[in-house]
């Protein structure tokens, strides 16, 4: 894409990749799920913060899940600003226009494939403003499938599996040596790591290459209990996650009982079955109603309720809150005059 096609480039972090004269502050960031996009794009703004410290430019990530499907980006930025912390779009626009805010847009992939690519061309048009500024991230897959390309951006990158001398060090600085010497020596794990790193097809990719899965092994590893499969790591981390051993351990992780927590004592908690249950039905939903895997409580509508009686039941509140608005606001008519 752009200039480095013909002349590529090496850089050693995501701020150079970012300010090298090829790209000029415009760049597309694609990885396979759990290759650390969203890290990467972290990682970014707070290498911006600090650069900028001291002026009045600052980046901000927006998450593009949420774009309508219609709107131009510029007006849709400043509508998000406005949700978000009230800020006036007139504000949030000369920020933008006058390139204090460096817009990082995450989740291009979140969108359906009809609604991406008309994501796509917007984006398009929004970085062929002058000195326009942007990054997006985006899975490597879905962006090759959609049919419009960020040819405006003038730069890209793509975050590769991990080495075998990475996998290495950061399970020596972590303390994990004991992994390390499985991922070596025990056949099942082995298997795991065996498949060419540059491998493009889905079925030769080792998995415990990108860092997500692999700091889900790092969470469950026994010895006692070898992983095969991607289906197998889920399922004892799944186990793990929501056991009351790994709860605990995650209240405690987060200091004070019942701080920051929607149930103060742990057991007032959903059992492990009552929340898979509820996320697989919440899963299905978002999916029977084309929605993002970003789920906004007040995106919930009366067509989700399953059953009559809820369905009643719903009307029923509603209709009650209607009379009693349409009471109070006749009252106070009648008791002013």
């Amino acid at each position: 894409m752009g200039k480095e096609e013909s002349e590529p480039f090496e850089v050693s972090n995501l701020l150079a990749a970012f300010a090298h004269p090829y790209v000029e502050r415009q760049l597309l960031i694609l990885g396979e799920p759990g290759a650390g996009k969203t890290t990467a794009l972290l990682t970014l703004a707070e290498a911006l913060l600090a650069q900028t410290a001291g002026t009045e430019q600052f980046p901000y990530i927006f998450e593009l899940s949420a774009w309508d499907g219609e709107q131009d980006i510029l007006p849709w930025l400043t509508a998000q600003l406005k949700f978000d912390y009230g800020i006036d779009e007139r504000v949030s626009h000369g920020w933008i226009t006058g390139h204090q805010l460096i817009p990082l847009l995450d989740g291009l992939d979140e969108l359906n494939m009809s609604v991406l690519s008309k994501c796509v061309e917007k984006i398009n048009a929004f970085a062929s403003l002058p000195d326009q500024q942007v990054v997006v991230c985006c899975r490597t897959e879905e962006y090759a499938e959609g049919r419009s390309k960020l040819k405006a951006l003038k730069g890209a990158l793509r975050l590769k599996p991990l080495s075998d001398g990475q996998i290495e060090q950061y399970l020596r600085e972590i303390g994990r040596r004991d992994i390390w010497r499985a991922l070596k020596t025990q056949p099942e794990l082995v298997a795991l790591l065996s498949q060419s790193e540059d491998s493009e097809e889905e079925g030769q990719k080792a998995f415990l290459r990108v860092p997500l899965f692999l700091q889900m092994l790092v969470a469950v590893y026994e010895r006692d209990r070898p992983i095969t499969d991607k289906k197998a790591l889920f399922e004892v981390y799944i186990e793990r996650q929501l056991g009351e051993d790994g709860r605990l351990q995650a209240r405690q992780g987060r200091g004070e009982e019942g701080e920051g927590w929607a149930y103060k004592r742990q057991e007032n908690e959903p059992s492990a079955a009552e929340t898979k249950r509820y996320l697989s039905w919440l899963a299905r939903k978002l999916q029977e109603n084309d929605s993002t895997n970003n789920f906004l409580i007040e995106q919930m509508q009366p067509s989700w309720l399953e059953t009559t009686a809820h369905k009643w039941q719903y009307r029923l509140i509603v209709g009650l809150i209607s009379g009693l608005i349409v009471s109070l606001t006749v009252g106070l008519i009648y008791g002013l005059k």
